[in-house]
């Protein structure tokens, strides 16, 4: 049974930040089998490309694989395996060869040889900001135990003349079945890039298998040593009687070696990397206040450029009556006392116009006032 357990985040980080600076990008081709080497056991790359039917493999001697990237992609039914290797099985018992001297027991089998141990499967880690993923099985099962090598004959039993029966040896007891080796522990965080269009979680596309290895089977007991034919002997009486002198008995089975220990489940942890959604959903953010900034600056720089041209037109036109009624007070003033009624109309004309003149000079402050106001507003936004 593989067992989940939850861990800090912050763990996370930590052991991504560990790893080397940015190299060069990893890449296996559709179909194409590749074995991990020593050298590679830590990759941290911005492009990590597994095509349709990638195999990875790793090199004996690595024990764990970590992969950091800033873009992924996995094609279809891609297979990574790190499984440990299956224990050798043991080596069989010596066999007592030969016959023991006569009236004497048989010599045990040896013993065999225990089973080696499974090699436990690689741990992998990765840290992956995913773009396109397909399926992928990932094996890091334990190696099975090997099987307790079978016990030795026993010798065979003396022979049996003026003395008690003998026994032919015990045969060797089996070895001991070797322990499977532990489950390799699987550690995935991840985020979707945008635009990958992949919602669902990571695990609905991943087939895990990281259970330990089986324990070897214990080594058969070596058989017992032969025994010996029964015979008559001549007794020495005046009669010459036979007596019947039963032979040695066979020696005893030697006993089974114990199986070896199933190999610990490794661990798993798939989670989706908060902060990597965070930062998506930042990059959005950004980009929608953005677009309204841009927005706001065009707007802003319409209603200035509105608001000075209006300004201006509303100045140009009292200039404009300005100029008529001086021109007029002028002609008035050239036609004497036939003038008088006309220029008094005039000067009234021209108070009415200075207190226009009040009132408009006064909107233009204001409009002035609002353009200053906008323009201040634009100079923030353009310094942003």
């Amino acid at each position: 049974m593989v067992t989940i357990i939850h861990r800090s985040l912050v763990l996370l980080v930590i052991s991504a930040l560990s790893l080397p600076a940015l190299s060069a990008d990893f890449r296996v081709k559709a179909g194409e089998d590749v074995t991990i080497s020593q050298s590679q056991t830590r990759l941290q790359v911005d492009q990590f490309i597994l095509e349709d039917g990638a195999t990875i493999r790793f090199a004996p001697g690595v024990k764990r694989w970590q992969v950091s990237a800033a873009h992924t992609e996995v094609g279809e039914n891609v297979t990574i395996m790190g499984t440990g290797s299956a224990g050798a099985d043991g080596a069989p018992g010596d066999d007592a060869k030969g016959q023991a001297p006569e009236c004497e027991d048989g010599k045990a089998g040896k013993p065999g040889k225990p089973g080696a141990a499974g090699e436990a499967a690689v741990v992998i880690a990765m840290n992956l900001k995913i773009s396109r993923w397909g399926s992928m099985t990932i094996d890091t099962r334990g190696g099975a135990g090997g099987t307790g090598g079978e016990g030795g004959k026993g010798q065979q039993a003396g022979e049996v003349d003026k003395c008690s029966q003998t026994r032919g040896g015990p045969g060797g007891a089996g070895g001991d079945g070797g322990d499977g080796g532990n489950g390799g522990n699987i550690r995935i965080q991840y985020s979707y890039l945008p635009g990958s269009q992949l919602n669902s979680a990571l695990d609905n596309r991943l087939t895990l298998k990281n259970q330990g290895g089986s324990g070897g089977a214990g080594g058969k007991g070596g058989p017992g040593g032969e025994g010996t034919d029964g015979h008559y002997i001549t007794m020495r009486t005046l009669t010459g009687s036979k007596k019947w002198v039963p032979g040695g008995k066979e020696g005893p089975e030697g006993p089974d070696g114990k199986a070896g220990r199933t190999g610990v489940d490794g661990q798993l942890l798939i989670e989706e990397d908060l902060s990597g959604l965070l930062d998506q959903s930042v990059q959005q953010q950004s980009a929608q206040v953005d677009q309204i900034r841009q927005q706001l600056k065009q707007e802003l720089a319409k209603e200035t450029a509105r608001m000075a041209a209006e300004a201006a037109q509303k100045q140009q036109q009292l200039q404009a009556q300005k100029a008529v009624l001086l021109e007029r007070l002028k002609q008035a003033g050239e036609g004497g006392a036939g003038g008088g009624a006309a220029g008094t109309d005039l000067h009234k004309q021209m108070q009415k116009l200075k207190a226009t003149q009040a009132d408009q000079a006064e909107k233009i402050r204001d409009l002035e006032q609002q353009v200053s106001e906008l323009k201040s507003l634009l100079q923030k936004a353009l310094s942003q």
